[in-house]
């Protein structure tokens, strides 16, 4: 299966868009992780698959693309994200370029009226893919602000950062059929293979 048609089947289990983008990039904590975003294919399948993309759109042929900006913007905002789930101090080059990414957003904000009730607008570059990732920055501001980063975390098992939205905030994996199920497999197996051990 390749990139795409994993993409399209993967798990959005982050809580946040931001977060979403993040885990593009899976298994952090092993020796090879997986990369998902290799291509313009794969980051338009992957807009369409978070929603910030209609999929009426298909010629994609003659947009605006760097692939290189992608992933800088999504590897900034994980040392950020991870940082805060770990409680350690933001770096001065990270807010840096946080800022760099909220003056563009702000830039992009349009106000407008309906019914005399203001409302505003993110102006997207329908001819530059990349300029997406100021909706991801949006969302990445949204929860930077929220006053509950301390419900950031990262899954032990895959790497994945994900909000914590449980009441007690005590959940331990990103996903729980997933990566709680996997832990509590290899946990089974390995105290199988100790009292075996044992009797042997």
């Amino acid at each position: 299966m390749d990139n795409v048609e994993i993409i399209k089947n993967m798990p959005l289990d982050g809580g946040n868009l931001s977060l979403n983008f993040i885990n593009t990039y899976k298994d952090r904590l092993v020796a090879s992780p997986i990369d998902y975003l290799t291509g313009k294919e794969e980051w338009i399948a992957w807009l369409k698959k978070v929603g910030i993309l209609e999929n009426e759109i298909t010629n994609f042929d003659d947009v605006d693309f760097n692939l290189k900006e992608v992933k800088k913007k999504r590897e900034f905002l994980h040392r950020v994200f991870q940082g805060l789930a770990f409680h350690r101090e933001i770096k001065e080059k990270d807010l840096k370029c946080f800022d760099s990414l909220l003056q563009k957003i702000r830039r992009a904000t349009k106000i407008f009226v309906v019914d005399n009730i203001p409302q505003e607008y993110l102006e997207i570059d329908a001819n530059d893919l990349n300029s997406y990732i100021l909706k991801i920055g949006k969302a990445a501001h949204e929860l930077l602000m929220s006053e509950k980063t301390d419900r950031i975390k990262e899954c032990g098992n895959c790497g994945w950062l994900y909000y914590d939205s449980s009441k007690n905030k005590c959940r331990k994996w990103c996903n729980m059929d997933t990566c709680g199920n996997e832990v509590k497999a290899r946990k089974y197996y390995e105290s199988k293979k100790k009292l075996k051990d044992k009797i042997v």
